[in-house]
């Protein structure tokens, strides 16, 4: 599989394991996340996609992208990766607990 069929699958909820590159889907405080060399970059908490935009390699800059690109707005919550649990909790609350 390659890093552009992750992130698609992983958009589209149609993954919750696997791994291609730099990039793997897996589990992050018991949702299902997107990580680039084993950093969370996005995770899905009930209908919306949390996503760190924290400033890392090149790498991880352009599966950023292209996870925005990918997902549809009204889904998509921008945070900054010291914030992420906190965007997570707050996120699962709004969700009705999810």
């Amino acid at each position: 599989m390659t890093r552009n069929e992750v992130v698609t699958k992983f958009i589209h909820h149609g993954l919750t394991k696997g791994r291609a590159s730099s990039v793997a889907v897996g589990i992050y405080n018991g949702r299902v996340a997107l990580f680039s060399y084993d950093t969370p970059i996005a995770v899905w908490v009930g209908n919306v996609l949390v996503c760190n935009r924290s400033v890392y390699s090149r790498t991880t800059s352009s599966l950023q992208n292209m996870v925005r690109r990918e997902c549809p707005t009204r889904l998509y919550r921008s945070v900054q990766e010291v914030n992420m649990g906190a965007a997570i909790a707050v996120t699962s609350d709004e969700q009705g607990g999810v």
